[in-house]
C-alpha cells in the first residue's frame, strides 16, 4: 500500500519537473528583451488588479458622478534634454552603441539616461540644455556620416477638461483660464483642440489644453477648474495613439499593414458593420497572451484605459516625455 502511494507520489513529481523544465525553456527562447516586458506588464496588472476588480473604460470614467469622491494622481513633470541619435541605415542598437563607444569617450559628459529604440535608434538624456549642445556637437562631427543626430521639439504636458456646457472659443477658453485658476495666472496656455460630444438630449465641449512645465504640477493638485460660471473636471492629457483598424498602439489607422479588428467581437470587419453579440475581450490582451505567455486578464473592452498593455505603452511615453 504504502509502496504502491509512493511510486504515485514520484510519478507525479516527475510530470510536475518536466513541465516545469518545458517551462523554462519557453521563457528561455523568450529572450531578454521579452522577459522584461512580460515582467513589466505582469506589474502592471498585478498593481491595477489590487486597486480594482472591475475593469473601467475611459468614457465610463469620464462619466463619473460630480459628488464622487477620488484621490487625483499628481505626476510630475520634469523637462528633459534628449538627443535622439539615428542611422541612416537600418541597424541594431548594439551595433550603434558599439559605434558610440568606438567614437566618443563619455567620461565627461553629463549623460543621465540611455535608451534603445527600434532600428538602432538610441535616445540619450543629457543634464540640462546647455550640455546636450555640448554633446550634439562631438557627436555631429565623429558620427554625422552614418547617423542623423536631432534634438526632438520640446514637449510641454497637456491637460484635458471636460463636461463644459458653454462653447467658447480659443482666446475666451484661454481668457477662462488665466483669469479663474490663480496657478494658471502666469505662463503660457495653447489650445491643441476642442471637440463637442453628444449625451442623449445634451451636448458638452471637451478640451485639450498645453500648459507650462512649472504650472502642471501646481494644476493637477486641484480638483476642478474654474472656466465661465462652471466648476470643470480634467485629467492629465498624455494619451497613447491607437489605431482604429487593427486596435493597436502607436500607429493610426492610415498606417496600418494589420488585419482589421472590430472592438466588439473581435471578427475581422469594422466595428460600425458588426452584428454579432458584444464580446467584453480585449484584442492586445489576447495578443501578448499568445505571443508572451503572460496570463493577463483579457476581459476588458479594447479601449480600456485599465488594460495593461496600454499601460505599458502609456508609462513609456511617459517616460519619453518627462513624467
Amino acid at each position: 500500500m504504502h509502496q504502491e502511494m509512493y511510486l504515485k507520489n514520484a510519478a507525479e513529481i516527475k510530470k510536475v519537473r518536466e513541465v516545469a523544465e518545458q517551462m523554462v525553456k519557453q521563457v528561455e527562447v523568450v529572450g531578454n528583451e521579452n522577459e522584461k516586458l512580460c515582467s513589466e506588464i505582469k506589474t502592471i496588472a498585478k498593481n491595477k488588479s489590487s486597486v480594482t476588480q472591475q475593469q473601467k473604460s475611459y468614457a465610463n470614467v469620464l462619466k463619473m458622478s460630480d459628488n464622487t469622491q477620488t484621490t487625483r494622481e499628481v505626476p510630475e513633470f520634469k523637462k528633459r534634454t534628449p538627443i535622439i541619435v539615428k542611422p541612416k541605415a537600418k541597424q541594431t542598437s548594439e551595433k550603434t552603441k558599439q559605434d558610440l563607444n568606438n567614437k566618443i569617450n563619455p567620461y565627461h559628459l553629463k549623460i543621465t539616461d540611455i535608451k534603445a529604440g527600434q532600428n538602432g535608434v538610441m535616445v540619450i538624456d543629457s543634464i540640462d540644455e546647455s550640455e546636450r549642445e555640448k554633446i550634439k556637437e562631438i557627436m555631429d562631427k565623429q558620427m554625422s556620416d552614418k547617423y542623423e543626430i536631432k534634438i526632438p521639439r520640446d514637449y510641454k504636458p497637456r491637460l484635458f477638461i471636460t463636461d463644459m456646457h458653454f462653447e467658447k472659443n480659443s482666446d475666451e477658453l484661454i481668457e477662462c483660464l488665466k483669469n479663474q485658476n490663480k496657478c494658471l495666472e502666469q505662463g503660457e496656455i495653447k489650445v491643441i483642440k476642442q471637440y463637442s460630444v453628444k449625451n442623449n438630449t445634451k451636448t458638452y465641449y471637451n478640451a485639450i489644453v498645453e500648459v507650462d512645465e512649472c504650472m502642471f504640477t501646481s494644476v493637477m493638485k486641484l480638483d476642478k477648474l474654474n472656466i465661465g460660471w462652471e466648476r470643470c473636471r480634467f485629467y492629465d492629457g498624455v494619451n497613447v495613439t491607437t489605431c482604429f483598424k487593427c486596435k493597436g498602439y502607436n500607429h493610426k489607422a492610415t498606417d496600418c499593414k494589420s488585419e482589421e479588428v472590430c472592438s466588439k467581437c473581435l471578427g475581422k470587419h469594422k466595428t460600425t458593420e458588426c452584428n454579432e453579440t458584444p464580446k467584453n475581450k480585449c484584442i492586445n490582451c489576447i495578443k501578448a497572451n499568445e505571443k508572451l505567455n503572460l496570463g493577463l486578464d483579457e476581459n476588458h473592452l479594447c479601449n480600456s484605459r485599465d488594460c495593461p498593455v496600454y499601460l505599458k505603452h502609456l508609462s513609456a511615453k511617459k517616460h519619453r516625455l518627462g513624467y
